[in-house]
């Protein structure tokens, strides 16, 4: 039974993870990130404005268990929230979870254009994840200082 549950957990894994680099891709792109930004890209009211665009089209399902719900703008914040639609906290492994999708978010995010460029520019993008009934399962942050070592 535990081997059955490690796998379920393992595939739970593999699906998050793919579907969270396909909407870093995809809202980053799609939102327009790089034509709204002014001098202070890290300002309340220029994050909040992102956030309120981004969040024009949203909730939006990746794949069939992940869904982008809400993305917010803090000073110098940019936060997206996920939620997984088909687990419970306690069905997931963030010992697991989390350092793949930390490893694949910031490869991905250090190396798409308009993801950097928020982050050189000193915003910090934070990844809060949730289960079904949206209780926050873990999350994690980037900066700059992740993307030393990747290139573009």
């Amino acid at each position: 039974m535990a081997s059955k549950t490690t796998n379920s957990k393992n595939a739970i894994t593999g699906t998050v993870v793919g579907a969270i680099v396909a909407v870093v891709v995809g809202v980053s792109v799609q939102s327009g990130m790089k034509g709204i930004f002014k001098p202070k890209i890290t300002s309340l009211k220029i994050l909040n404005a992102t956030a309120n665009q981004i969040n024009s089209g949203l909730p939006m399902m990746l794949d069939s268990d992940t869904e982008l719900f809400t993305t917010i703008g803090l000073e110098g914040v940019l936060q997206y929230h996920y939620r997984l639609v088909k687990y419970s906290k306690e069905q997931i492994d963030t010992s697991v979870l989390m350092p793949r999708l930390r490893e694949s978010i910031t490869n991905s995010s250090c190396t798409i254009k308009e993801t950097r460029e928020l982050l050189e520019k000193g915003v910090t993008l934070v990844y809060v994840y949730h289960d079904k009934d949206k209780k926050v399962i873990s999350n994690f942050s980037l900066k700059n200082i992740n993307c030393i070592d990747k290139k573009l």
